[in-house]
């Protein structure tokens, strides 16, 4: 195995790791397409670009694609700066979101023909932090969207009664590194059921059909996660959003 296929994230200390990998690049006048030549305490230097800051940890990346860790104090003075001044300006959370959708209460509704139900549905959102640091300071902003259709008993629809979008907003506690952390968003009051007007029967289905949660640190987006198909309806705050690779259901 090449110096260059070490598992850097294991195999060796950081600083070792990173030694070897200057001398080796310099010794066979590696050439690096990246952004910013780093130089570590030793004076050792090598070109590449930060992929992510993981608490006193960062995360670097070649330009083959290669990445490897290295501790932030093992850097030089002016790299830390750079390295903490990039931090605050590029948030990027180590996190998994799962959500699934609960009923909170459930109501028949009064109605002389027919019968009708309200129903309390929300989300239980799960934050799981999948880096070894903990995590402060996010606010998570949601959008859930709800639908509503009538339909006759003859198999004719209805007139679509539209949508509705419901926002909302939570702030996180801090998070250990490893652990989980769930809210429950906003209720949303759905109605279901069959009901008789003008002679016509309809079945009458109110849904809660997706949301959207965007989580910021401070003015920065750090995550998305979206369960539906109403990612382009974007959140409270749209401006902050970037586009984002759909996330797995």
């Amino acid at each position: 195995m090449g110096l260059f296929n070490i598992d850097l994230m294991t195999a060796s200390p950081p600083s070792i790791a990173l030694s070897i990998l200057f001398s080796v690049a310099f010794a066979l006048g590696t050439a690096f397409s990246a952004e910013r030549e780093f130089t570590n305490t030793e004076g050792k230097k090598i070109s590449a670009e930060i992929d992510a800051v993981d608490g006193a940890t960062v995360i670097l990346k070649k330009s083959d694609g290669k990445r490897f860790r290295y501790a932030v104090d093992k850097l030089s003075p002016d790299d830390q700066r750079f390295v903490r001044k990039w931090a605050k300006e590029n948030v990027k959370l180590n996190v998994r979101v799962t959500c699934k959708q609960e009923m909170v209460d459930r109501k028949r509704v009064p109605t002389e023909r027919g019968r009708l139900y309200n129903e309390q549905r929300a989300y239980k959102v799960t934050i799981h932090n999948e880096s070894p640091h903990a995590i402060d300071g996010i606010v998570c902003h949601y959008r859930m969207f709800k639908t509503n259709r009538d339909k006759t008993t003859r198999g004719v629809t209805g007139r679509n009664a539209g949508s509705g979008q419901v926002d909302g907003k939570h702030d996180l506690p801090a998070i250990e590194g490893r652990g989980t952390y769930s809210f429950i968003t906003k209720a949303v009051e759905v109605t279901k059921g069959r009901y008789v007007s003008n002679g016509n029967a309809f079945d009458h289905r109110e849904n809660l059909n997706g949301v959207n949660l965007h989580f910021f640190k401070g003015s920065k987006l750090a995550a998305t996660h979206y369960v539906g198909a109403y990612k382009k309806e974007g959140t409270v705050v749209p401006r902050l959003v970037e586009e984002d690779e759909e996330d797995e259901r």
